[in-house]
């Protein structure tokens, strides 16, 4: 073990013999405090999505590090038809403040995903993330990686899909 800024790290064995690293004494205030924090979290991007009436997320997350250090995740329902997908992403971004948009294409293990990141307007930091079918997207990641050219494919795919035409 050793201490760096007052926390304590430990390595130790994962179940495959793997190295795994662990924190141990990290102080996050009193439990009233990460209580509240929480709470904060998830009256924020509640908030957020009866103001702008965004699409139900299928599963919402938080991320307390510290106060300074805190996001909400938002998992978009990857069950739905890609147009339907795209539409749900796109208006989180449209109601992020500096939203950037990301694509990773499925390797190894890893299905597909795309993310959009940006701020609430009270600040809080979030993260909304879509894994969609594979046959859905790209699978080429040079295609897109990150920015305008990820949105302009969203778009794309959320306008065929309000046409009907739900082909990749």
């Amino acid at each position: 073990m050793r201490a760096t800024n007052g926390r304590t790290y430990a390595r130790k064995l994962g179940a495959g013999g793997e190295a795994v690293s662990g924190v141990q004494g990290r102080s996050l205030g009193s439990a009233d405090d990460y209580r509240q924090s929480l709470i904060g979290l998830a009256e924020s991007v509640a908030a957020h999505i009866g103001q702008f009436h965004l699409p139900h997320p299928g599963r919402i997350g938080a991320i307390y590090l510290s106060r300074s250090r805190a996001c909400v995740e938002v998992d978009v329902d990857g069950i739905h038809a890609i147009g339907r997908i795209c539409a749900d992403l796109l208006a989180w971004y449209a109601t992020l403040t500096n939203p950037t948009a990301m694509f990773a294409a499925a390797a190894d293990d890893c299905e597909p995903r795309f993310r959009i990141t940006g701020e609430l307007h009270d600040g809080t930091r979030v993260a909304v993330e879509a894994h969609p079918n594979p046959d859905d997207v790209p699978a080429d990641r040079s295609v897109m990686e990150i920015g305008q050219p990820v949105v302009d494919w969203l778009l794309s795919k959320a306008d065929a899909g309000a046409a009907g035409d739900e082909e990749t």
